[in-house]
């Protein structure tokens, strides 16, 4: 399908009443026409309009209303206009929107708000970066989640939390150390 150009015929009023309708619209709207207030109607329809925003139009308003809208939209956020406010927002709205946010801008709190809203999202967060503040929320969410806490930063606290959640989660606990003890706590008959 061949794009239409509208250079000169389409007014910001009629711009804003396409992209309000349909934010996929914002592709066909010409530069001249293309403002903050259509961006940001366009992305309030659907955050994935986003990627029709050109990088010169991107504020930190535009984007922080599409991953409102659609987290999973941080992927169309370029790095240099990722702020902790927008990855914070996107995370809030999907917690697996975490995997679009670079390790450079990966806070703990960004990290702490995606595992808040879905524990598995802990799979997305580098060893580097995991603390076990980050690990604790994951499996107080998800006591599967413990399957993404690698065995070095594991601890009893961890675990425990985790068994405590979905007693499942003891599959994950490879340490046979440690295994035995969070059985003993949670008074788990084991036959080893």
């Amino acid at each position: 399908m061949a794009k239409i150009k509208f250079q000169g015929l389409l007014t910001v009023e009629a711009a804003l009443k396409a992209v309000e309708r349909n934010g996929y619209a914002l592709q066909y709207v010409p530069e001249a026409a293309l403002t903050e207030a259509v961006a940001l109607k366009a992305v309030e329809s659907d955050g994935d309009a986003l990627q029709y925003v050109p990088e010169a139009a991107l504020t930190e308003a535009v984007a922080l209303k599409a991953v409102e809208q659609d987290g999973y939209a941080l992927r169309f956020v370029p790095e240099a206009a990722l702020t902790e406010a927008v990855a914070l927002k996107a995370v809030e709205q999907d917690g697996y929107a975490l995997q679009y946010v670079p390790e450079a801008a990966l806070t703990e709190a960004v990290a702490l708000k995606a595992v808040e809203r879905n524990g598995y999202a802990l799979q997305f967060v580098p060893e580097a970066a995991l603390t076990e503040a980050v690990a604790l929320k994951a499996v107080e969410q998800n006591g599967d989640a413990l399957q993404y806490v690698p065995e070095a930063a594991l601890t009893e606290a961890v675990a425990l939390k985790a068994v405590e959640q979905d007693g499942h989660a003891l599959q994950f606990v490879l340490n046979l150390d440690l295994f035995k003890k969070i059985a003993l706590i949670l008074e788990i008959e084991i036959g080893l």
